[in-house]
């Protein structure tokens, strides 16, 4: 379920959702408006029905890429089987 302003202070929410993904799905967490609150929110970018959140893992790129880049572990286990 969504973090409501009454649970969280919009600038946390914020600073939560820079760094921060959803614990079920590992999508990106927003902060929108909900009309039915009045206020902010923050959620699961993907599904509004998801619960809770975790600090978001880094995953260092191959040197070169461009975002949707390959991560660095899979393009050496891909160089190792391709060739």
């Amino acid at each position: 379920m969504p973090i409501y302003e009454d649970q969280m202070a919009y600038e946390d929410m914020v600073r939560v959702s820079r760094d921060h993904c959803c614990s079920e799905c590992g999508n990106i967490l927003t902060v929108a408006w909900s009309a039915d609150r009045n206020g902010y929110v923050l959620r699961c970018g993907r599904d509004i029905t998801h619960a809770g959140y975790v600090k978001e893992k880094k995953q260092t790129m191959y040197p070169g890429s461009h975002v949707g880049g390959i991560p660095a572990k899979e393009y050496k286990e891909m160089e190792k089987e391709l060739g």
